[in-house]
């Protein structure tokens, strides 16, 4: 026997610290008929949360091998086709799909046109697909869990979200999660709201992801 020598590469991520601030008067709080803190703290937090998610579909077009047509409606082959290129390269582990919302209803569409599975509930399911639900998860598609945002970004011709391998294609380096400090200025009268993230989120396996494209209107 002889020795082989191995090699390993890495995926650099880069934190950077997000934030938002927002100054509340007493005048505000005093007056107003909501609690005003409690309020636009939470506000505060989910712009934070939309900052990530821009951040991490941005990701989704980089990937190097897509499915789809540019131009061409979304089609429930193409979802075949990205899971079928990902066997073929041995990816392992649970898939997952994170779409745009026109990508996502191209898709209920062909599948209501092609089966016409329809079933009579309060929630209509599509081909497995939830034909009525507006939240981020739409259903599963051949076992892959589909999530839909407005956010997966656009070439101006195309939209490019993706099927790929959970917590293997991306990463994210997380110093600290979203959080709130509240500081009194007795000098304005009011007080102050920052809500700051720090994360950075990268690609880390380009072969256990497949972009999926599909027109952008």
């Amino acid at each position: 026997m002889s020795n082989t020598s191995l090699s390993t590469t890495g995926a650099d991520v880069t934190a950077g610290t997000i934030g938002m601030m927002a100054t509340i008067t007493q005048e505000h709080t005093a007056t107003s008929l909501y609690p005003t803190l409690a309020t636009y703290g939470s506000q505060l937090v989910r712009s934070l949360h939309e900052k990530f998610e821009t951040d991490a579909t941005a990701l989704l077009d980089d990937l190097a091998n897509v499915s789809g047509a540019s131009g061409a409606d979304l089609a429930a082959s193409v979802i075949i086709e990205a899971a079928t290129a990902l066997s073929g390269r041995d990816a392992k582990g649970p898939l997952v799909g994170v779409l745009h919302t026109i990508q996502i209803g191209d898709l209920k569409q062909d599948l209501a046109t092609s089966t016409a599975a329809i079933n009579a509930s309060d929630s209509a399911m599509v081909g497995n697909v939830d034909g009525s639900n507006l939240t981020g998860f739409q259903g599963s598609w051949y076992g892959i869990p589909l999530f839909q945002t407005s956010l997966v970004v656009s070439d101006g011709t195309d939209r490019e979200g993706a099927i790929f391998t959970a917590d293997d294609t991306f990463g994210m380096y997380e110093i600290w999660g979203p959080r709130s400090e509240y500081d009194r200025d007795i000098s304005l009268p009011g007080d102050e709201i920052a809500c700051t993230w720090r994360y950075g989120v990268g690609e880390i396996r380009d072969t256990t992801g497949q972009g999926v494209r599909s027109s952008a209107s």
